[in-house]
């Protein structure tokens, strides 16, 4: 009967750990992958022609490491605050502390924008989402932490348990 019961205790404790670190993971990558403070939008303006609306601008990557992938996305609306459609400029490999220039540009006579006169869109909305160079939106280490967190967390309620 020991056996079993240890064997039980040793399931509860691995699953509790593993819980306990998808947790901490979760909380830690709320924290640190929040898009605006890996990539700074310095400046943005919107101009059109004829045809054509685009917005161009200067952004830094600020994140402290290498991105592999910046997708500066713009929303276009209208005056009633519609929504028109989107578009993006994408680079890539952008170096730690690289400033970089954008232009994301919509042909009114394609796609999304067919019933859209450039002087339709009257404003825009820039969001910013990225990937890392190591694979991944979080700070390396955080991992780590997470699982140690999880491991201490898991050991003071076994002794909590032993107590009782």
């Amino acid at each position: 009967m020991k056996n079993f019961q240890d064997k039980n205790i040793f399931i509860k404790v691995v699953s509790y750990t593993i819980f306990m670190f998808l947790i901490c993971h979760g909380l830690f990558l709320n924290v640190v992958a929040n898009e605006e403070t890996k990539v700074k939008i310095i400046e943005h303006h919107m101009d059109h022609d004829l045809i054509n609306v685009w917005v161009n601008g200067i952004a830094k990557n600020v994140a402290g490491v290498e991105l592999s992938r910046i997708e500066i996305r713009v929303y276009f609306y209208d005056k009633d605050n519609i929504f028109l459609g989107s578009a993006s400029d994408i680079k890539y490999n952008v170096p730690a502390n690289a400033t970089f220039k954008f232009h994301v540009e919509v042909h009114c006579l394609m796609d999304d924008f067919v019933s859209v006169k450039p002087e339709d869109i009257t404003h825009y909305e820039i969001r910013i989402f990225t990937e890392s160079s190591n694979g991944g939106d979080s700070i390396p280490g955080f991992e780590v932490f997470s699982l140690l967190i999880a491991i201490v967390t898991t050991v003071l309620l076994g002794i909590k348990i032993k107590k009782y």
